[in-house]
């Protein structure tokens, strides 16, 4: 049984299938999507309670979406995925947190399975989600002060 639901919005299949992949591994079903016009529809008619989401969109970017997740009041929680430099990572990360979501971890392109499948491991371990889709808190609140830079992984909680 999963513990939770993944909406990736990926545009390399190559990497979207691995965040798939690892996110199975992790008990948290996924559903990929490499098209972020269908990014809303799907977030309205699944309700993921996590999100993985990669900032570098032709025509449209990731800032836009994550705006757009804290305008719709999503209460999934968010890892954030870049091929920038991690200075924009961190900015995006810290750039959520301000608008309100929840942001579980960010990664820089490339980054390892291992530090993607930690951060939806303990997240996903800690959902406690008792039906599909439901959303739980967070065990402990999130604060920008908490970015880590210049590491492959950071994780912009606590």
């Amino acid at each position: 049984m999963f513990k939770g639901r993944l909406l990736v919005l990926e545009d390399d299949p190559h990497v979207a299938k691995v965040i798939g992949i690892i996110a199975e591994s992790c008990g948290l079903e996924a559903r990929i999507l490499m098209d972020h016009r269908r990014f809303f529809a799907a977030l309205e008619e699944w309700n993921p309670s996590h999100i993985a989401l990669d900032l570098g969109w032709p025509g449209r970017d990731g800032e836009q979406i994550l705006t757009e997740l804290a305008r719709r009041e999503s209460g999934a929680r968010v890892v954030i995925i870049s091929g920038s430099s991690g200075r924009v990572l961190d900015a995006a990360c810290a750039g959520a947190l301000h608008r309100g979501l929840t942001i579980i971890g960010g990664l820089t392109k490339p980054f390892s399975t291992a530090a993607l499948r930690a951060i939806l491991s303990d997240r996903a371990a800690g959902a406690g989600q008792s039906a599909p889709g439901s959303i739980q808190p967070e065990p402990a609140p999130v604060s920008a002060a908490t970015l880590t830079p210049r590491l492959a992984l950071r994780s912009c909680v606590g």
